[in-house]
């Protein structure tokens, strides 16, 4: 793989102006020499992912609740690619966790399914509040086995070698944002 360079690790800050909500935390998770940590940063993601879900349920608003759904299935599409094909790889090779790599995967592709399904629901109907409270009990379960049991299982298998995976994001995240629908 190639080293980071400085215009890499650009790119890849750049993509917070992209994923707005994520914005912040794309900076805070950077390693020395520009590099993010990338499961640190997925952590992150992760925290800003269940806040929109709070500010969605917190909205009396069909407008907002729409708009901040929107800002939600955004976000998730950059973070759900770094794990489906950097992270979720190294669960079933690294950390000899085959089955919770399946897991993660049909977890993530559920609660697309139910966003996709959001997307369509009147957003002043209570019938979306329930539907988004039940996303954020699973996403909330989903985010409990991945970082209590899952990444640091990557983290002790990989030890130094973590940071090939933060290569990997730097990579694939410097070319979402050149390349979005890609």
């Amino acid at each position: 793989m190639r080293p980071i360079t400085r215009r890499s690790a650009a790119a890849l800050i750049s993509v917070a102006a992209v994923f707005a909500p994520f914005a912040k935390i794309e900076a805070q998770s950077q390693l020395p020499g520009g590099a993010p940590d990338v499961l640190t940063l997925l952590e992150n993601e992760h925290r800003a992912a269940l806040g929109l879900i709070d500010q969605i349920i917190a909205s009396s608003d069909a407008q907002q609740r729409g708009r901040l759904l929107r800002q939600l299935a955004d976000a998730l599409t950059i973070h759900n690619a770094n794990e489906e094909n950097i992270v979720y790889p190294a669960i079933r090779d690294a950390a000899h966790k085959a089955d919770d790599a399946a897991t993660l995967y049909h977890q993530q592709d559920d609660a697309k399914v139910v966003i996709a399904r959001l997307m369509l629901e009147p957003k002043d109907d209570a019938a979306f509040i329930d539907g988004v409270k039940s996303l954020r009990t699973a996403l909330a379960a989903h985010i409990h086995q991945e970082e209590s049991v899952d990444f640091p299982a990557v983290r002790a298998a990989l030890g130094p070698k973590l940071s090939q995976l933060n290569e990997m994001t730097a990579q694939l995240r410097a070319h979402w944002v050149t390349n979005p629908s890609a």
